[in-house]
């Protein structure tokens, strides 16, 4: 049973007509203690109550004696700023509303933060409750946000804020533009660029602008903002034109753009093979088998690659030969083509990126064979006294590189008497370098002559060796 003293204990009023009953259940709580909500007419005012238990038989315990006193948890109205504007360059202006029917209003509190949803600090506190507006006067700062909340408070010490408000500063100062431009484009066509981060602390973002070509305008991509360093495109691969260009600008929170970043260059990635060149005739001499085309229609080639292969051999594929990287070079001299064998030949553009033209029309030719390497420069001739005879000398050594299979080849031996023509007077096999001429007969001038033929029949010059005065004894 419970009762309630207003006058100090004078006097107890019952306050509630039932017992009040709690059952033990799973419900109940755990540490026993029950609990009764009263209504007060004055907070602070003191009140005295009176508890007394009942048990089954309706026996009434004595009687417990408590004091309490109601306080007040009701914060005021929530302030309403109407006015926050920057009013010099240095100075900041709030003005609010309080409705009039908070009479237990006691002061105002001012918080300031850099962003709407961040950590507030107080500027200003314990402003008189009269107060409805506020100046703050620290060094205003542009490159920051200004987010002022006015938190009222009750003599009780409850608070409620008002909703923050964004002051507008006087900024006309651009941010400083983006330095170190970069970028890639992959073979999909997707280019991504990024850039150093701006320092600026009024910094909301970027925008992005590009062009096929550097002298035309360039078209804005973004819609709003990027608050990111860095930025992902998609471009057109099949193009005439080779490159893409980019340009970066910062945005303040005043909306001040600054000054275009230095322009970013990208190679666009090339999928179009460049133009075929086309074959001329070819033209052969002892030094080789040359080869000339048409340069290749395209702007981007690099290179042009000559292919290869021995129609005497009966080559089924071309082989690499060589890599001419001069685009403006248009003929080239086979020097490593081997006498009397017929090549086939046909050439390649290849462009900046790699890519491979077709190849030109098979043009053929046949390098002449050089008589000249079968001469033979040095026959010396010596007449040896003590045997009666000519000693004759010679060297020579038949380059591997100058024919597929090195042939087989014989020396031819000539001798002429005085003003007679040549006659042969021997054939020695290749490994015979020397020879003793005993068959002398006729006094005069003696002149030896050596050429080399090849078992196939390819006859060299005639070499001719030194004057022999000879007299027969």
């Amino acid at each position: 049973m419970l009762e309630r003293s207003d006058d100090r204990g004078k006097t107890f009023r019952r306050i509630n007509e039932s017992p009040l009953l709690f059952v033990q259940n799973e419900h109940s709580r755990e540490d026993g203690n029950y609990g009764f909500l009263d209504s007060l007419g004055n907070n602070y005012e003191k009140y005295m109550y009176g508890i007394r238990g009942v048990d089954a038989f309706g026996d009434i315990s004595e009687v417990t004696i408590i004091t309490a006193y109601g306080v007040d948890m009701t914060p005021p109205s929530a302030p309403a700023i109407y006015f926050a504007e920057s009013i010099t360059s240095n100075k900041i202006q709030l003005k609010w509303q309080m409705p009039d029917d908070n009479y237990d209003l006691d002061k105002f509190h001012i918080l300031l933060s850099g962003s709407l949803e961040g950590d507030y600090e107080t500027v200003a506190t314990n402003l008189a409750g009269i107060t409805r507006s506020y100046e703050y006067s620290d060094e205003i700062n542009t490159n920051r946000s200004y987010y002022f909340i006015v938190v009222a408070q009750d003599t009780a010490g409850n608070q409620r804020m008002s909703l923050p408000v964004f002051v507008q500063m006087v900024d006309s100062i651009p941010p400083a533009a983006p330095i170190n431009l970069r970028g890639i484009i992959d073979s999909m066509g997707i280019a991504t660029i990024t850039w150093d981060q701006g320092k600026e602390e009024d910094l909301v973002g970027y925008r992005i602008y590009m062009a096929n070509n550097p002298e035309h305008e360039f078209a804005q991509l973004t819609k709003e903002c990027t608050a990111m360093n860095v930025w992902h495109d998609s471009i057109e691969l099949v193009a005439l034109d080779k490159k893409v260009y980019y340009k970066v600008t910062a945005v303040d929170r005043s909306n001040n753009f600054s000054a275009f970043s230095t322009m970013l260059s990208l190679d666009r990635p090339d999928i179009i093979r460049p133009g075929a060149p086309a074959a001329r005739p070819s033209s052969s001499d002892t030094k080789g088998i040359k080869i000339s085309w048409s340069l290749s229609p395209s702007n981007d080639v690099v290179a042009y690659i000559i292919y290869r292969k021995n129609v005497s051999k009966l080559d089924t594929s071309y082989h690499r030969i060589t890599r001419i990287q001069n685009k403006v070079t248009t003929e080239w001299l086979d020097s490593t083509a081997i006498y009397e064998q017929i090549y086939e030949y046909i050439i390649k553009a290849q462009d900046r990126s790699g890519l491979l033209s077709d190849a030109t029309f098979p043009v053929k030719g046949r390098r002449m064979f050089d008589f000249a390497a079968l001469r033979i420069t040095s026959l010396v001739a010596e007449y040896k006294k003590e045997y009666g005879a000519v000693y004759l000398v010679w060297d020579y050594s038949l380059k591997k590189s100058d024919f597929e299979l090195v042939p087989k080849i014989y020396y031819y031996l000539y001798r002429k008497t005085n003003e007679e023509p040549w006659k042969k007077i021997k054939q020695l096999d290749a490994a015979a370098l020397s020879f003793l001429d005993r068959d002398l007969k006729t006094n005069g001038t003696i002149t030896y002559g050596i050429k080399i033929v090849t078992e196939d029949g390819i006859s060299g010059v005639i070499s001719e060796s030194n004057l022999i005065n000879y007299t027969k004894e």
